[in-house]
């Protein structure tokens, strides 16, 4: 098996069991592909860099993915069919963690 990290972008909303629901949904889609999930990332509520459907946000889930390479057409099939899920991104991942992982995202400074 591979390691992969999968971005799943969902609507925005602000019910309570969101988060949850999603990382279900995204883990029942990669198991039933015959992967499993390792850790999931909430990265919550962002803007997005351009509308998608009107919409100017997206909630964004980062999952890492361990499956067989021959099994990941078939889990992006899965995923385009999902109506809930706006965009994805598979990608294999080279080891190590990002930083967007390891820290919390910097103040933003203000200039003059």
């Amino acid at each position: 098996m591979r390691p992969y990290e999968l971005v799943t972008l969902f609507p925005p909303t602000d019910e309570e069991g969101f988060a949850v629901s999603a990382v279900e949904k995204v883990t029942a889609l990669v198991t039933g592909n015959g992967g499993s999930v390792s850790s999931v990332h909430d990265w919550g509520r962002r803007r997005l860099a351009y509308k998608i459907d009107d919409i100017p946000d997206a909630n964004y889930l980062l999952c890492k993915v361990q499956m067989e390479p021959e099994k990941t057409a078939d889990l992006e099939a899965a995923i385009r069919l999902d109506r809930e899920i706006m965009r994805h991104l598979l990608v294999h991942d080279e080891g190590g963690v990002g930083p967007v992982i390891e820290t919390a995202a910097p103040e933003a400074e203000e200039y003059a």
